[in-house]
């Protein structure tokens, strides 16, 4: 955002469960504000009944099963977060499309969490990195919760919606953040693997220079 000359920034979570990581989201993006004078509008997605249907191997029915992790408390959570971040319920196939209007080029999306488990969900997911270049920084920051286990494949989850995105997409791409390892203390380090950025190459900037 500081980059742009932004004042605010959207950042979302798909998959917010119990709440945690967007509580989390709420508390660091105040502790951002207080540092940089950049905003956040904090918006998380959850099917409020948990996991949709579990589709064979590619979804890892080896691992999960529909109705997985489920809110348990989804009025409670909505009054905790309450003028602080917006949740949005449904099937995130049915609702991404709710996520832009939400976007402005003074307002991009400038992180992505996704903790949807699913290859079906995160698909959906990932078609909020398809719209308009103005609606994105040159790179968006994300997190992928399910990609670091013993049957994460490249065929499968998380990994395999990475790799469909990237062959359809010409002019975005996620790859690794290449960043975290080399830039970042190593206090966490086994999450630092699920770090990855999607690359706005169409966007203005990197062709006509800041």
């Amino acid at each position: 955002a500081k980059f742009l000359g932004r004042k605010e920034i959207t950042a979302v979570e798909f998959g917010v469960g119990d709440g945690a990581g967007l509580l989390n989201m709420i508390e660091l993006a105040d502790a951002i504000e207080q540092e940089t004078g950049v905003k956040f509008q904090i918006i998380g997605f959850d099917a409020g009944s948990g996991l949709p249907p579990v589709r064979g191997y590619k979804d890892h029915a080896e691992l999960f099963r529909t109705g997985d992790y489920p809110m348990q408390d989804r009025d409670g959570l909505v009054r905790r977060i309450e003028g602080r971040a917006r949740l949005i319920f449904g099937d995130i196939n049915n609702t991404i499309e709710e996520l832009k209007p939400l976007l402005s080029p003074n307002n991009p999306l400038g992180f992505v969490g996704i903790d949807v488990t699913l290859y079906t969900a995160t698909a959906g997911a990932l078609r909020c990195l398809e719209w308009a270049p103005e609606l994105y920084p040159l790179g968006v920051s994300m997190y992928f919760d399910d990609t670091l286990f013993f049957f994460a494949n490249e065929w499968a989850g998380e990994l395999l919606a990475i790799k469909e995105f990237n062959a359809r997409s010409k002019h975005r791409k996620i790859g690794e953040d290449r960043s975290v390892h080399a830039h970042r203390p190593h206090q966490h380090p086994g999450w630092y693997s699920g770090m990855f950025v999607c690359h706005v190459l169409d966007h203005e900037i990197r062709s006509e220079g800041p």
